[in-house]
């Protein structure tokens, strides 16, 4: 499973990309400059969590989650999922409000 690939705009003003996929219980992170160089990292899920409840998940499903999640703080981070919103410094709707109170 491969996520968008989200951007953002650095104080440098160069735009960064990040991009997170899975492939079976490996999670696969992408991150670096446009058009530069690229770094890679790997993270390797080796058992599920909640083992023996029914809400248990496989390695698969837990790197899935675990994908998915990081993903979305990205996102919450001021990552967008298009380049020209990024060079525009354009932040998504999840972020617009401010901080919510606790």
């Amino acid at each position: 499973m491969k996520l968008t690939t989200l951007y953002q705009k650095a104080s440098t003003g160069t735009l960064q990309e990040w991009t997170i996929s899975t492939t079976k219980n490996i999670i696969l992170t992408e991150w670096g400059q446009v058009g530069g160089a690229i770094q890679k990292t790997h993270d390797v899920i080796k058992t599920g969590k909640s083992i023996g409840r029914s809400n248990e998940t496989t390695p698969d499903q837990q790197a899935q989650l675990e994908a998915q999640s990081r993903w979305e703080k990205k996102k919450k981070k001021g990552y967008v999922d298009d380049k020209e919103k990024a060079m525009a410094g354009e932040v998504d709707s999840i972020i617009k409000g401010g901080i919510f109170p606790m």
